[in-house]
């Protein structure tokens, strides 16, 4: 893709400016502080409702006999 690389690099300077202008303002640099915890929260949840078990497939084998 042409510039691919170039837009990933300017994706990622774009969300480091809106880090920053989120940064500034008291509202909003609650959440900022918050947001890395509810991440965390997210993924621990996300690993108890998914686990890698596999699911037993009732008589599965009887389709190709």
């Amino acid at each position: 893709m042409p510039g691919g690389v170039l837009m990933a690099w300017f994706s990622l300077a774009f969300m480091g400016f809106v880090l920053c202008l989120l940064a500034l303002r008291p509202d909003t640099r609650i959440a900022l502080m918050v947001m890395p915890g509810w991440f965390i929260w997210l993924a621990i949840a996300y690993q108890l409702t998914h686990s890698n078990k596999p699911k037993p497939v009732a008589d599965s084998a009887g389709h190709y006999s």
